[in-house]
């Protein structure tokens, strides 16, 4: 724990603060409570980032803080303190789910890694996202452990996990099969007892009670049942620009070949091309791009009648990405240069505590790249262990009768982790697919995976302990 304190403090307080808006999530904490209007931004107000930001503000105002200078350094320090106690979390909920000594340096390495991408020094949904998929996590350990009994603190729990599952979903839609995975995990846990059937419901309940506030209240500002003012661009940069096919014979993409060269096209972001048409001397061209909700539901519509024309391309363009992005690069997230800055001519505010010259050679680049490359070698054990796990108990389910088959296999391997490494493993390929199939990929989405690939690497190794043993008790026996 003082490790992990440390190394949170020496972020917080010894490294600067990015004062670019990325995506505009500052933003929101100023629409929350605004029913009249969206204003600029690409996102619904209700988000975690809105609330996040939003209390910040409220918190620094009681002690006199008002500038926008220490809301950017509250938001820093808390942001760190949120990621801490996800760590600690993180690794209390390994220890819950019975997994040996290994879980502590992969949590140290988890915390480390983050840290020094300095995704916390910056405005990024992720820095709120990774503590509350710790959090949700965590809380979905304690109800499974506890399923057996009823009571306040158990409903308290549900109701904690289906907001913390409705905000993450709000604020991430490529989150979505967390919620439906987490279901069945716990379904599968206690089949067929009034107890499971009350829990999956309460958490059910809350969760679209959450995305619908978020729903509604997009409708109320915009008149459109929406999560993101921004779909149809997100589309357009994660499957148009790598599979223009899906739009041939399009009249709406023929619309927009009038004004600009396919080849230019296909290489444009959503957000340049509405610039481009905004000079155009055909009115109904500028009558689209004028109207930022006109221009995205352009998009929208275009791209899904493509999908529903040719579904098989939409399909296999996520594959095609998953296949050949198993091992996901990181990047120093937070030394990203883009978007408005929200203090004119000032990229970045000093530290809290100016001794860099100390500090760098800890939050240093080629540090990072070295743990990026032990990150993609943790994820190839990952891999290579879950794979020999399913190619051994297709060899016991082979080889035991129908009888005594899960007998056989409980007698070597821990049923229990068994289930925890095919909901891991399904929630982080799910989400992943998402990503890749919904949103185009970034450095960020690697870091948003980090729970769910460091959990699943923990008990992939422990799954395996029980062979060991068994191994090193043989040889034992054998050397005697």
């Amino acid at each position: 724990m003082i490790i992990c304190i440390i190394i949170c403090s020496i972020n917080a307080f010894t490294q600067p603060v990015n004062t670019y808006s990325f995506d505009g999530w500052f933003n929101t904490k100023d629409m929350l409570l605004d029913l009249s209007t969206h204003k600029s931004g690409t996102h619904s107000p209700i988000s975690a980032p809105a609330i996040f930001y939003l209390l910040n503000s409220y918190v620094l105002k009681l002690f006199g803080l008002s500038s926008l200078q220490s809301e950017l350094y509250g938001i820093s320090i808390f942001q760190n303190a949120f990621f801490l106690s996800a760590c600690l979390v993180f690794y209390r909920m390994g220890k819950m789910q019975g997994i040996g000594w290994h879980h502590l340096p992969i949590s140290i390495f988890f915390l480390v890694m983050v840290q020094e991408s300095l995704l916390n020094q910056c405005l990024f949904s992720e820095a709120l996202l990774i503590p509350m998929i710790c959090w949700a996590l965590y809380i979905l350990a304690c109800i499974s452990n506890d399923l057996e009994h009823a009571g306040p603190k158990s409903m308290a729990r549900c109701i904690g996990f289906g907001i913390l599952a409705g905000l993450m979903i709000s604020t991430k839609p490529t989150l979505a099969p967390f919620l439906p995975i987490s279901l069945l995990f716990l379904a599968l846990r206690e089949r067929g007892t009034k107890k499971i059937s009350r829990t999956l419901g309460v958490i059910a309940i809350v969760s679209f009670l959450v995305i619908g506030s978020v729903v509604v209240s997009a409708y109320v500002r915009t008149g459109r049942m929406e999560l993101s003012r921004v779909k149809g661009g997100h589309l357009w940069n994660s499957v148009v620009r790598s599979t223009p096919e899906l739009l041939e014979n399009n009249p709406q993409y023929a619309l927009l070949l009038t004004e600009i060269p396919v080849h230019k096209l296909t290489r444009m972001p959503y957000w340049e091309i509405r610039r481009t048409l905004l000079k155009s001397k055909n009115p109904q061209i500028r009558q689209i791009s004028e109207n930022r909700v006109v221009y995205d539901s352009f998009l929208y519509e275009m791209i899904i009648s493509g999908i529903k024309d040719k579904p098989q391309i939409f399909v296999s363009i996520g594959l095609k990405r998953l296949s050949s992005n198993l091992f996901l690069m990181m990047g120093r997230v937070g030394a990203t240069r883009s978007n408005t800055l929200l203090i004119p001519g000032i990229r970045e505010l000093p530290p809290i505590f100016n001794v860099r010259s100390v500090t760098d050679k800890i939050m240093n680049p080629i540090v990072f790249d070295i743990f990026t490359e032990i990150y993609v070698t943790a994820m190839k054990v990952t891999y290579g262990l879950t794979a020999l796990l399913v190619l051994a108990l297709i060899h016991l389910g082979l080889n035991s009768s129908s009888d005594s088959k899960w007998e056989h296999i409980s007698g070597i391997l821990d049923l229990n982790m068994l289930r925890l490494v095919a909901m891991y493993s399904a929630m982080f390929f799910a989400i992943m697919y998402m990503s890749f199939q919904l949103v185009h990929q970034n450095m960020r989405m690697a870091l948003m995976l980090f729970p769910f690939s460091m959990m699943w690497l923990s008990l992939i190794i422990e799954s395996w302990m029980p062979v060991f043993r068994r191994f090193l008790k043989k040889r034992k026996v054998h050397s005697i």
